[in-house]
């Protein structure tokens, strides 16, 4: 069972490419370069959104979910209350986990990780299931509910004006425009 001096131990190649559920080390699902492209497209828009907050955007990188037993996941992006650099960052300041789907990734993503995240009270979790054009949808699922997200607002780029629009915690509009993997 990983613990957290196991985690620490391992060398950083092998730390990006790992996440630990309920103390198990699970290895990441492949992330083409499509997967990347919108990962950081709509981690560019969130930025633009929380400018002048006092949140910030990062993506992959380790939100403790709990210690006992050690659960790390990995986001495609997180928006999260401003740390000290160094800190390592929990649950408790995630604002946005978002994941963007893949073929290896849509159980995980779906099911577990939403789970997960809810359990973990993180207020907002965006899916977002990408075509080879761009974005196609985005599940925004809001936890009002205790530990469970109610029924998420789909947006469809054929049916729907904006990919996002939120009013909460902060003022966002994301085009689908924005979410474009083509080159810009």
């Amino acid at each position: 069972m990983a613990d957290w001096d196991a985690y620490l131990a391992l060398d950083e190649e092998t730390q990006k490419e790992v996440e630990i559920v309920d103390g198990a080390f699970i290895p990441r699902e492949p992330r083409g370069r499509g997967h990347q492209t919108t990962a950081r497209r709509l981690a560019d828009a969130l930025e633009a959104a929380i400018r002048g907050s006092r949140a910030e955007v990062n993506t992959s990188i380790e939100v403790i979910l709990g210690k006992a037993p050690l659960h790390i996941r990995k986001p495609d992006v997180v928006v999260h209350s401003r740390l000290e650099l160094g800190e390592w960052l929990h649950a408790k300041d995630v604002i946005m986990a978002v994941e963007v789907l893949s073929p290896h990734s849509i159980t995980r993503d779906r099911l577990h990780k939403a789970d997960e995240y809810a359990m973990a009270g993180i207020p907002h979790y965006l899916i977002v299931q990408p075509d080879d054009q761009g974005v196609v949808s985005v599940e925004h699922h809001v936890l009002v509910c205790g530990a469970e997200y109610c029924k998420p607002k789909i947006t469809h780029r054929d049916l729907d004006g904006l990919a996002l629009r939120m009013t909460t915690p902060f003022r966002l509009d994301i085009d689908w425009s924005q979410l474009d993997i083509g080159p810009m």
